[in-house]
Protein backbone atom coordinates (compact mmCIF):
# COMPACT_ATOMS: atom_id res chain seq x y z
CA UNK A 1 0.00 0.00 0.00
CA UNK A 2 0.99 3.58 -0.81
CA UNK A 3 0.72 6.34 1.82
CA UNK A 4 1.33 10.11 1.24
CA UNK A 5 0.27 12.64 3.94
CA UNK A 6 -0.02 16.10 4.24
CA UNK A 7 -2.42 18.67 5.65
CA UNK A 8 -6.02 16.39 5.53
CA UNK A 9 -4.82 15.47 1.79
CA UNK A 10 -4.07 11.44 2.01
CA UNK A 11 -3.85 9.22 -1.62
CA UNK A 12 -3.91 5.51 -0.51
CA UNK A 13 -4.09 1.97 -1.80
CA UNK A 14 -6.32 -1.08 -1.20
CA UNK A 15 -8.03 -4.01 -2.74
CA UNK A 16 -10.75 -1.21 -4.49
CA UNK A 17 -9.43 -1.63 -8.22
CA UNK A 18 -10.91 1.77 -8.22
CA UNK A 19 -8.25 3.19 -5.76
CA UNK A 20 -4.41 3.94 -6.71
CA UNK A 21 -2.34 1.02 -5.80
CA UNK A 22 1.37 0.54 -5.83
CA UNK A 23 1.49 -1.57 -9.08
CA UNK A 24 -1.11 1.13 -10.80
CA UNK A 25 1.64 3.24 -10.00
CA UNK A 26 4.55 4.18 -12.57
CA UNK A 27 7.96 4.52 -11.09
CA UNK A 28 8.07 8.28 -11.82
CA UNK A 29 4.79 8.55 -9.71
CA UNK A 30 6.27 6.82 -6.59
CA UNK A 31 8.82 8.82 -6.93
CA UNK A 32 6.62 11.98 -7.10
CA UNK A 33 4.49 10.56 -3.70
CA UNK A 34 7.63 9.80 -2.08
CA UNK A 35 9.04 13.40 -2.82
CA UNK A 36 5.48 14.90 -2.40
CA UNK A 37 5.92 13.05 1.65
CA UNK A 38 9.02 14.41 2.03
CA UNK A 39 8.56 17.94 1.30
CA UNK A 40 5.61 17.81 3.27
CA UNK A 41 7.09 16.11 6.43
CA UNK A 42 10.21 17.36 6.79
CA UNK A 43 8.64 21.17 6.12
CA UNK A 44 11.04 21.83 3.10
CA UNK A 45 10.70 26.00 1.91
CA UNK A 46 10.16 26.90 -1.37
CA UNK A 47 13.99 27.57 -1.74
CA UNK A 48 15.00 23.87 -0.17
CA UNK A 49 12.48 22.14 -2.59
CA UNK A 50 14.15 23.66 -5.52
CA UNK A 51 17.45 21.57 -4.79
CA UNK A 52 15.05 18.42 -4.82
CA UNK A 53 15.74 17.29 -8.53
CA UNK A 54 19.12 18.53 -8.35
CA UNK A 55 19.58 16.29 -5.40
CA UNK A 56 18.43 13.31 -6.98
CA UNK A 57 18.90 13.76 -10.78
CA UNK A 58 18.33 10.26 -11.86
CA UNK A 59 14.43 10.54 -10.26
CA UNK A 60 13.47 12.91 -13.24
CA UNK A 61 11.75 15.48 -10.93
CA UNK A 62 11.05 18.83 -12.61
CA UNK A 63 10.32 21.32 -9.64
CA UNK A 64 8.51 21.64 -6.14
CA UNK A 65 5.61 23.37 -7.90
CA UNK A 66 5.48 19.91 -10.41
CA UNK A 67 5.86 17.36 -7.97
CA UNK A 68 2.78 18.84 -5.97
CA UNK A 69 0.68 19.48 -8.91
CA UNK A 70 1.16 15.79 -9.78
CA UNK A 71 0.70 14.66 -5.92
CA UNK A 72 -2.77 16.59 -6.08
CA UNK A 73 -3.83 14.86 -9.09
CA UNK A 74 -2.81 11.32 -7.57
CA UNK A 75 -5.00 12.51 -4.79
CA UNK A 76 -7.93 13.01 -6.46
CA UNK A 77 -8.78 16.20 -4.42
CA UNK A 78 -9.66 19.14 -6.56
CA UNK A 79 -9.91 22.45 -5.09
CA UNK A 80 -12.61 24.58 -5.70
CA UNK A 81 -11.96 28.34 -6.47
CA UNK A 82 -14.59 30.78 -5.08
CA UNK A 83 -14.51 34.62 -5.92
CA UNK A 84 -14.42 36.62 -2.93
CA UNK A 85 -14.07 39.99 -2.03
CA UNK A 86 -10.60 41.77 -3.09
CA UNK A 87 -10.87 44.30 -0.29
CA UNK A 88 -8.30 43.75 2.94
CA UNK A 89 -10.84 42.03 4.96
CA UNK A 90 -11.97 39.52 2.22
CA UNK A 91 -15.25 40.69 3.81
CA UNK A 92 -17.58 38.19 2.13
CA UNK A 93 -17.45 35.46 -0.30
CA UNK A 94 -19.55 35.24 -3.67
CA UNK A 95 -21.52 31.92 -2.75
CA UNK A 96 -25.22 30.41 -2.35
CA UNK A 97 -27.43 33.69 -2.71
CA UNK A 98 -24.92 36.23 -3.28
CA UNK A 99 -23.52 34.42 -6.40
CA UNK A 100 -24.26 36.59 -9.07
CA UNK A 101 -23.57 40.03 -7.09
CA UNK A 102 -20.82 41.65 -9.08
CA UNK A 103 -19.65 44.44 -5.43
CA UNK A 104 -19.05 43.71 -2.14
CA UNK A 105 -21.87 44.62 0.12
CA UNK A 106 -20.06 45.52 3.00
CA UNK A 107 -17.26 47.63 1.07
CA UNK A 108 -18.08 47.99 -2.50
CA UNK A 109 -15.42 47.18 -4.01
CA UNK A 110 -16.09 45.25 -7.48
CA UNK A 111 -15.92 41.80 -7.82
CA UNK A 112 -14.06 41.73 -11.36
CA UNK A 113 -10.88 43.55 -12.75
CA UNK A 114 -11.29 45.62 -16.11
CA UNK A 115 -10.89 42.38 -18.22
CA UNK A 116 -13.73 41.14 -16.30
CA UNK A 117 -11.45 38.50 -14.01
CA UNK A 118 -12.56 37.75 -10.44
CA UNK A 119 -9.75 40.06 -8.22
CA UNK A 120 -9.33 37.48 -5.74
CA UNK A 121 -10.60 33.77 -5.03
CA UNK A 122 -11.32 31.57 -1.71
CA UNK A 123 -9.25 28.60 -2.30
CA UNK A 124 -11.82 25.52 -0.62
CA UNK A 125 -10.52 22.03 -0.48
CA UNK A 126 -13.45 19.45 -0.33
CA UNK A 127 -13.94 17.45 2.32
CA UNK A 128 -15.93 14.19 0.54
CA UNK A 129 -12.95 13.01 -1.87
CA UNK A 130 -10.78 13.11 1.47
CA UNK A 131 -13.06 11.24 3.78
CA UNK A 132 -13.70 8.59 1.00
CA UNK A 133 -10.07 8.17 0.96
CA UNK A 134 -9.94 7.57 4.61
CA UNK A 135 -11.90 4.24 4.37
CA UNK A 136 -10.00 2.98 1.50
CA UNK A 137 -7.04 3.59 3.41
CA UNK A 138 -5.99 0.43 5.41
CA UNK A 139 -4.11 2.15 7.84
CA UNK A 140 -6.16 5.33 8.47
CA UNK A 141 -9.80 2.97 8.25
CA UNK A 142 -8.46 0.92 11.50
CA UNK A 143 -7.82 3.38 13.74
CA UNK A 144 -10.94 5.39 12.56
CA UNK A 145 -12.99 2.90 14.29
CA UNK A 146 -11.98 4.40 17.74
CA UNK A 147 -15.54 6.01 18.28
CA UNK A 148 -17.42 2.67 17.41
CA UNK A 149 -15.43 0.73 19.67
CA UNK A 150 -15.53 3.77 22.68
CA UNK A 151 -17.58 2.73 25.56
CA UNK A 152 -19.69 4.90 27.69
CA UNK A 153 -19.21 4.48 31.43
CA UNK A 154 -22.06 6.39 33.24
CA UNK A 155 -21.26 9.30 35.11
CA UNK A 156 -17.99 9.40 33.32
CA UNK A 157 -16.85 11.73 30.98
CA UNK A 158 -13.36 11.00 29.28
CA UNK A 159 -14.44 12.09 25.74
CA UNK A 160 -16.60 14.03 23.43
CA UNK A 161 -18.28 10.83 22.61
CA UNK A 162 -19.35 10.99 26.71
CA UNK A 163 -20.96 14.22 25.88
CA UNK A 164 -24.83 14.98 26.23
CA UNK A 165 -24.96 16.44 22.20
CA UNK A 166 -23.44 13.07 20.92
CA UNK A 167 -25.77 10.75 23.06
CA UNK A 168 -28.85 12.66 22.13
CA UNK A 169 -27.81 12.81 18.47
CA UNK A 170 -27.27 8.96 18.70
CA UNK A 171 -30.98 8.41 19.96
CA UNK A 172 -32.16 10.92 17.41
CA UNK A 173 -33.27 10.68 12.83
CA UNK A 174 -31.13 12.17 10.87
CA UNK A 175 -32.14 16.11 9.79
CA UNK A 176 -31.53 17.68 6.51
CA UNK A 177 -33.31 20.98 6.07
CA UNK A 178 -35.05 20.46 9.03
CA UNK A 179 -36.61 17.65 7.61
CA UNK A 180 -36.34 13.40 8.45
CA UNK A 181 -34.54 11.83 5.99
CA UNK A 182 -37.52 10.26 3.73
CA UNK A 183 -37.13 7.37 1.43
CA UNK A 184 -38.68 6.85 -2.13
CA UNK A 185 -42.05 6.01 -0.67
CA UNK A 186 -41.96 8.85 1.31
CA UNK A 187 -41.65 7.77 4.47
CA UNK A 188 -39.16 8.41 7.00
CA UNK A 189 -36.35 5.99 7.03
CA UNK A 190 -35.79 6.27 10.91
CA UNK A 191 -31.84 6.22 10.28
CA UNK A 192 -30.25 8.08 13.03
CA UNK A 193 -27.25 9.87 13.73
CA UNK A 194 -24.07 7.36 14.26
CA UNK A 195 -26.40 4.66 13.74
CA UNK A 196 -23.31 2.96 11.60
CA UNK A 197 -19.85 2.29 12.78
CA UNK A 198 -18.45 4.14 10.28
CA UNK A 199 -20.29 7.49 10.03
CA UNK A 200 -17.49 10.08 10.88
CA UNK A 201 -18.16 12.50 13.99
CA UNK A 202 -16.49 16.33 12.89
CA UNK A 203 -14.76 19.31 14.77
CA UNK A 204 -14.79 22.28 12.97
CA UNK A 205 -11.84 25.31 14.17
CA UNK A 206 -10.95 29.15 13.23
CA UNK A 207 -8.84 31.70 14.58
CA UNK A 208 -7.22 34.30 12.88
CA UNK A 209 -3.42 35.06 12.64
CA UNK A 210 -1.57 37.53 10.97
CA UNK A 211 1.36 37.71 8.34
CA UNK A 212 3.05 40.49 7.51
CA UNK A 213 0.46 42.71 8.86
CA UNK A 214 -2.57 40.77 6.74
CA UNK A 215 -4.92 38.48 8.10
CA UNK A 216 -6.03 35.04 7.51
CA UNK A 217 -8.69 32.68 8.81
CA UNK A 218 -7.96 29.11 7.87
CA UNK A 219 -10.86 26.51 8.88
CA UNK A 220 -9.69 23.12 10.54
CA UNK A 221 -11.44 20.26 10.56
CA UNK A 222 -11.22 17.60 13.23
CA UNK A 223 -12.30 13.89 12.82
CA UNK A 224 -13.10 12.57 16.12
CA UNK A 225 -13.10 8.99 15.17
CA UNK A 226 -9.46 9.10 15.31
CA UNK A 227 -7.99 8.51 19.12
CA UNK A 228 -6.77 11.41 21.13
CA UNK A 229 -3.30 10.57 20.43
CA UNK A 230 -3.51 11.24 17.46
CA UNK A 231 -6.38 13.22 16.57
CA UNK A 232 -5.58 17.22 16.30
CA UNK A 233 -1.95 15.98 14.91
CA UNK A 234 -1.00 18.00 12.05
CA UNK A 235 -0.80 15.11 9.39
CA UNK A 236 -5.05 14.05 10.43
CA UNK A 237 -6.19 17.34 10.73
CA UNK A 238 -8.25 18.47 7.15
CA UNK A 239 -7.78 22.15 6.04
CA UNK A 240 -11.28 23.00 4.62
CA UNK A 241 -9.24 26.45 3.27
CA UNK A 242 -7.58 30.23 4.47
CA UNK A 243 -9.95 33.19 4.05
CA UNK A 244 -7.84 35.96 3.04
CA UNK A 245 -8.84 38.51 5.26
CA UNK A 246 -10.92 39.26 8.67
CA UNK A 247 -14.32 38.43 6.71
CA UNK A 248 -17.96 40.29 7.94
CA UNK A 249 -19.96 37.38 5.81
CA UNK A 250 -18.20 34.30 7.17
CA UNK A 251 -21.13 32.42 6.55
CA UNK A 252 -20.84 33.07 2.61
CA UNK A 253 -17.35 31.19 3.30
CA UNK A 254 -18.96 28.54 5.44
CA UNK A 255 -21.56 27.85 2.06
CA UNK A 256 -19.28 25.38 0.19
CA UNK A 257 -18.70 23.26 3.64
CA UNK A 258 -22.54 23.52 4.42
CA UNK A 259 -23.20 21.76 0.97
CA UNK A 260 -20.84 19.00 1.45
CA UNK A 261 -22.13 18.59 5.04
CA UNK A 262 -25.77 18.39 3.76
CA UNK A 263 -24.25 15.99 1.00
CA UNK A 264 -22.68 13.56 3.70
CA UNK A 265 -25.88 13.78 5.60
CA UNK A 266 -28.17 12.24 3.20
CA UNK A 267 -25.20 9.83 2.96
CA UNK A 268 -22.01 9.35 -0.18
CA UNK A 269 -20.97 6.10 -1.39
CA UNK A 270 -17.66 5.18 -0.47
CA UNK A 271 -15.51 1.89 -0.42
CA UNK A 272 -15.07 -0.02 2.98
CA UNK A 273 -11.27 -1.51 2.67
CA UNK A 274 -12.07 -3.32 6.21
CA UNK A 275 -15.14 -5.10 4.48
CA UNK A 276 -13.82 -5.09 0.95
CA UNK A 277 -17.60 -3.59 0.10
CA UNK A 278 -19.10 -0.63 -0.64
CA UNK A 279 -21.29 1.50 1.68
CA UNK A 280 -23.35 4.83 2.60
CA UNK A 281 -20.50 7.16 3.96
CA UNK A 282 -22.09 9.68 6.26
CA UNK A 283 -20.39 12.27 8.42
CA UNK A 284 -21.95 15.14 11.03
CA UNK A 285 -20.31 17.96 12.31
CA UNK A 286 -20.92 18.01 16.28
CA UNK A 287 -18.41 20.68 18.06
CA UNK A 288 -17.25 23.69 17.17
CA UNK A 289 -14.51 25.75 18.56
CA UNK A 290 -12.39 28.88 18.61
CA UNK A 291 -11.65 31.91 20.61
CA UNK A 292 -14.16 33.73 22.36
CA UNK A 293 -14.09 36.40 19.31
CA UNK A 294 -13.93 33.45 16.78
CA UNK A 295 -17.15 31.56 18.00
CA UNK A 296 -19.15 35.20 18.24
CA UNK A 297 -18.37 35.39 14.47
CA UNK A 298 -19.53 31.87 13.80
CA UNK A 299 -22.60 31.94 15.89
CA UNK A 300 -23.21 35.83 14.60
CA UNK A 301 -23.19 37.16 18.32
CA UNK A 302 -22.41 40.41 19.86
CA UNK A 303 -19.68 38.81 21.52
CA UNK A 304 -17.24 39.58 24.85
CA UNK A 305 -18.00 43.05 25.20
CA UNK A 306 -21.71 43.31 24.46
CA UNK A 307 -24.19 44.16 26.42
CA UNK A 308 -25.63 40.49 26.63
CA UNK A 309 -22.57 38.95 26.01
CA UNK A 310 -22.44 35.21 27.06
CA UNK A 311 -23.33 32.68 24.45
CA UNK A 312 -24.02 30.15 27.30
CA UNK A 313 -27.00 32.24 29.46
CA UNK A 314 -28.38 35.68 29.14
CA UNK A 315 -26.81 37.54 31.66
CA UNK A 316 -26.47 41.07 31.05
CA UNK A 317 -22.94 42.92 31.44
CA UNK A 318 -22.27 46.25 33.59
CA UNK A 319 -21.04 48.67 32.00
CA UNK A 320 -17.50 50.58 32.99
CA UNK A 321 -17.25 53.75 31.91
CA UNK A 322 -13.32 55.23 32.03
CA UNK A 323 -13.68 58.64 30.09
CA UNK A 324 -14.75 58.33 26.81
CA UNK A 325 -14.01 54.36 26.93
CA UNK A 326 -16.80 51.93 27.87
CA UNK A 327 -15.90 48.30 28.53
CA UNK A 328 -18.92 45.96 29.36
CA UNK A 329 -17.84 43.72 32.40
CA UNK A 330 -20.05 40.72 33.93
CA UNK A 331 -19.83 40.84 37.76
CA UNK A 332 -20.32 38.00 40.07
CA UNK A 333 -23.58 38.79 41.11
CA UNK A 334 -25.12 36.66 38.73
CA UNK A 335 -25.03 33.99 41.23
CA UNK A 336 -28.34 36.15 43.29
CA UNK A 337 -30.18 36.05 39.27
CA UNK A 338 -31.63 32.93 38.93
CA UNK A 339 -32.89 33.81 35.19
CA UNK A 340 -29.60 34.41 34.64
CA UNK A 341 -28.47 30.96 35.90
CA UNK A 342 -31.17 29.90 33.08
CA UNK A 343 -28.60 28.85 30.22
CA UNK A 344 -29.93 29.45 26.91
CA UNK A 345 -31.07 26.77 24.47
CA UNK A 346 -31.06 26.47 20.42
CA UNK A 347 -35.26 27.12 20.26
CA UNK A 348 -35.09 30.35 21.36
CA UNK A 349 -31.94 31.60 20.39
CA UNK A 350 -33.26 30.73 16.63
CA UNK A 351 -36.36 32.62 17.88
CA UNK A 352 -34.28 35.43 18.53
CA UNK A 353 -31.88 35.69 15.59
CA UNK A 354 -35.19 35.57 13.15
CA UNK A 355 -36.66 38.29 15.34
CA UNK A 356 -33.42 39.98 14.69
CA UNK A 357 -33.47 39.26 10.74
CA UNK A 358 -37.11 39.97 10.59
CA UNK A 359 -36.95 43.68 12.28
CA UNK A 360 -38.89 46.12 10.17
CA UNK A 361 -36.09 48.69 10.39
CA UNK A 362 -32.26 48.68 11.05
CA UNK A 363 -32.99 50.72 14.45
CA UNK A 364 -35.09 47.99 16.20
CA UNK A 365 -32.50 45.10 14.66
CA UNK A 366 -29.80 47.18 16.45
CA UNK A 367 -31.74 47.18 19.62
CA UNK A 368 -33.31 43.71 19.12
CA UNK A 369 -29.31 42.43 18.60
CA UNK A 370 -28.14 44.43 21.94
CA UNK A 371 -30.51 43.03 23.91
CA UNK A 372 -30.01 39.23 22.64
CA UNK A 373 -26.75 39.57 21.43
CA UNK A 374 -27.59 37.98 18.64
CA UNK A 375 -26.80 39.70 15.52
CA UNK A 376 -28.89 37.12 13.13
CA UNK A 377 -28.90 33.47 12.25
CA UNK A 378 -25.78 31.57 11.12
CA UNK A 379 -25.47 29.62 8.62
CA UNK A 380 -24.16 27.01 10.81
CA UNK A 381 -27.76 26.73 12.52
CA UNK A 382 -29.23 24.88 9.18
CA UNK A 383 -27.20 21.98 10.38
CA UNK A 384 -28.76 19.35 12.12
CA UNK A 385 -26.31 17.96 14.20
CA UNK A 386 -25.42 21.21 15.72
CA UNK A 387 -27.46 22.67 18.66
CA UNK A 388 -26.68 26.31 20.13
CA UNK A 389 -24.72 26.87 21.98
CA UNK A 390 -23.94 23.63 23.51
CA UNK A 391 -22.20 22.85 20.61
CA UNK A 392 -19.73 25.76 20.41
CA UNK A 393 -18.03 24.91 23.94
CA UNK A 394 -15.38 27.44 25.17
CA UNK A 395 -11.84 27.06 24.12
CA UNK A 396 -9.31 25.80 27.14
CA UNK A 397 -6.19 27.06 25.13
CA UNK A 398 -7.78 31.10 25.03
CA UNK A 399 -9.92 30.60 28.38
CA UNK A 400 -7.06 29.80 30.71
CA UNK A 401 -3.56 29.84 29.39
CA UNK A 402 -4.19 33.01 27.03
CA UNK A 403 -7.14 34.66 29.06
CA UNK A 404 -7.12 34.40 32.68
CA UNK A 405 -3.09 33.41 33.07
CA UNK A 406 -2.26 36.78 31.42
CA UNK A 407 -4.87 38.94 33.18
CA UNK A 408 -3.65 37.58 36.24
CA UNK A 409 -0.17 38.59 35.70
CA UNK A 410 -0.86 41.66 34.26
CA UNK A 411 -2.89 42.50 37.92
CA UNK A 412 0.08 41.57 39.76
CA UNK A 413 2.50 43.60 37.92
CA UNK A 414 0.41 46.44 37.76
CA UNK A 415 0.05 46.26 33.76
CA UNK A 416 -3.88 45.43 33.60
CA UNK A 417 -5.59 48.54 31.49
CA UNK A 418 -3.76 51.33 33.85
CA UNK A 419 -5.21 51.00 36.63
CA UNK A 420 -3.94 50.40 40.05
CA UNK A 421 -4.05 48.47 43.05
CA UNK A 422 -6.75 50.39 44.62
CA UNK A 423 -7.23 49.60 48.24
CA UNK A 424 -5.94 46.10 47.52
CA UNK A 425 -2.03 44.73 48.07
CA UNK A 426 -2.19 42.20 45.33
CA UNK A 427 0.67 43.60 43.02
CA UNK A 428 4.19 41.77 43.53
CA UNK A 429 7.50 44.05 44.57
CA UNK A 430 9.20 44.50 40.56
CA UNK A 431 12.39 43.26 42.48
CA UNK A 432 10.79 40.13 43.51
CA UNK A 433 9.10 39.82 40.04
CA UNK A 434 12.73 40.00 38.16
CA UNK A 435 13.57 37.07 40.69
CA UNK A 436 10.57 35.19 39.29
CA UNK A 437 11.88 35.87 35.64
CA UNK A 438 15.04 34.33 36.56
CA UNK A 439 13.95 31.54 38.61
CA UNK A 440 11.65 30.38 35.79
CA UNK A 441 14.19 30.73 32.98
CA UNK A 442 16.55 28.53 35.15
CA UNK A 443 14.60 25.92 36.16
CA UNK A 444 14.78 24.67 32.84
CA UNK A 445 18.25 23.30 33.82
CA UNK A 446 16.77 21.20 35.90
CA UNK A 447 13.85 20.11 34.44
CA UNK A 448 13.58 17.04 31.97
CA UNK A 449 12.78 18.37 28.69
CA UNK A 450 9.63 15.72 28.20
CA UNK A 451 8.03 17.18 31.34
CA UNK A 452 6.89 20.24 28.95
CA UNK A 453 8.55 23.29 27.03
CA UNK A 454 11.49 25.46 28.17
CA UNK A 455 10.65 28.76 29.87
CA UNK A 456 11.86 31.97 28.98
CA UNK A 457 12.30 34.63 31.43
CA UNK A 458 8.42 35.97 32.19
CA UNK A 459 9.74 39.42 33.36
CA UNK A 460 11.39 40.21 30.32
CA UNK A 461 8.36 39.79 28.04
CA UNK A 462 4.91 38.43 28.09
CA UNK A 463 4.03 38.68 24.39
CA UNK A 464 6.51 36.08 23.62
CA UNK A 465 4.76 33.12 25.19
CA UNK A 466 2.40 30.48 24.23
CA UNK A 467 0.07 28.73 25.85
CA UNK A 468 2.23 25.61 26.42
CA UNK A 469 4.38 27.37 28.09
CA UNK A 470 2.17 29.13 30.41
CA UNK A 471 0.68 26.03 30.75
CA UNK A 472 3.84 24.48 32.01
CA UNK A 473 4.21 27.41 34.55
CA UNK A 474 1.06 27.35 36.07
CA UNK A 475 0.40 23.87 36.85
CA UNK A 476 4.75 23.12 38.18
CA UNK A 477 6.53 26.47 38.62
CA UNK A 478 4.34 28.85 39.51
CA UNK A 479 3.10 27.09 42.65
CA UNK A 480 6.89 27.49 43.69
CA UNK A 481 8.53 31.05 42.28
CA UNK A 482 5.18 32.45 43.80
CA UNK A 483 5.54 31.31 47.40
CA UNK A 484 6.24 34.43 49.63
CA UNK A 485 5.90 36.88 46.96
CA UNK A 486 2.76 38.32 47.79
CA UNK A 487 1.87 41.09 50.57
CA UNK A 488 -1.10 39.16 51.61
CA UNK A 489 -1.08 35.41 51.66
CA UNK A 490 -5.02 34.83 50.42
CA UNK A 491 -3.50 36.14 46.76
CA UNK A 492 -1.34 33.00 46.72
CA UNK A 493 -3.90 30.91 47.83
CA UNK A 494 -6.11 32.31 45.51
CA UNK A 495 -3.85 30.79 42.61
CA UNK A 496 -3.28 27.80 44.42
CA UNK A 497 -7.38 27.12 44.01
CA UNK A 498 -6.30 27.97 40.28
CA UNK A 499 -4.54 25.18 39.58
CA UNK A 500 -6.36 22.67 41.86
CA UNK A 501 -8.94 23.14 39.64
CA UNK A 502 -7.41 23.35 36.36
CA UNK A 503 -5.76 20.14 37.32
CA UNK A 504 -9.09 18.41 38.04
CA UNK A 505 -10.31 20.03 34.38
CA UNK A 506 -6.87 18.42 32.89
CA UNK A 507 -7.81 14.74 33.90
CA UNK A 508 -8.37 12.21 31.43
CA UNK A 509 -11.53 10.81 33.18
CA UNK A 510 -13.46 13.06 34.98
CA UNK A 511 -17.05 12.04 36.91
CA UNK A 512 -20.40 13.78 36.98
CA UNK A 513 -19.97 15.08 40.57
CA UNK A 514 -16.41 16.59 40.36
CA UNK A 515 -17.91 18.09 37.02
CA UNK A 516 -20.27 19.76 39.75
CA UNK A 517 -17.28 20.39 41.64
CA UNK A 518 -15.79 22.39 39.37
CA UNK A 519 -18.75 24.31 38.33
CA UNK A 520 -19.33 25.40 42.23
CA UNK A 521 -15.43 25.99 42.44
CA UNK A 522 -14.87 28.14 39.64
CA UNK A 523 -17.34 30.65 40.67
CA UNK A 524 -16.28 30.79 44.15
CA UNK A 525 -12.90 31.42 42.36
CA UNK A 526 -14.49 34.29 40.38
CA UNK A 527 -15.82 35.80 43.36
CA UNK A 528 -12.44 36.05 44.72
CA UNK A 529 -11.35 37.48 41.59
CA UNK A 530 -13.55 39.94 41.37
CA UNK A 531 -11.94 41.08 45.05
CA UNK A 532 -8.81 42.38 42.88
CA UNK A 533 -11.58 44.89 41.36
CA UNK A 534 -13.85 46.06 43.44
CA UNK A 535 -12.02 48.12 45.84
CA UNK A 536 -10.55 50.22 42.67
CA UNK A 537 -13.06 53.27 42.41
CA UNK A 538 -11.58 54.28 39.28
CA UNK A 539 -13.68 51.10 37.38
CA UNK A 540 -16.96 52.06 38.66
Amino acid sequence: MVEVSSIGMKISASTNPSVLTAKHLSKHDMDICLAYSFMVQAKLTTKEGQMLPHAFPDIGLISPEHIQARAQLLAGVEPELYDCCPGQNACMCFTGEYHDLTKCLVCNEPRFNSKGLPRRHFTYIPIVPRLKAAAESQAFAEVMQYRAEYEHEAGMFGDVFDGENYRHLQESPITVHGEVLKGDSGEPLGTKYFEDPRDVALGLSTDGFSVHQSTFWPLIIFLYNLPPTIRFLLQNIFALGIIPGKPVHINTFLWPFLQELQKLALGVTAFDVLSSQSFILRAFLILIFGDIPAIAMLMRMKGHNGISPCRACPIIATPLRRGKRVTYYVLSTFSDNAEWRTLRNHPTMMQQAQEVEDAPTNEQAEALAKAYGIKGKSVLSEIGSIRFPSSFPYDFMHLIWEGVVNTLIQLWTGDFKGIDEGKEKYQIDPNHWKQIGSETAASGKTIPSSFGPHLPNIANSLSNISADMWSFWVLFVGPVVLQNRFHNLKYFKHFIDLVSLINMCLQRKISRVEVDRLKKGFENWVKGYQRYLFHIPSMF
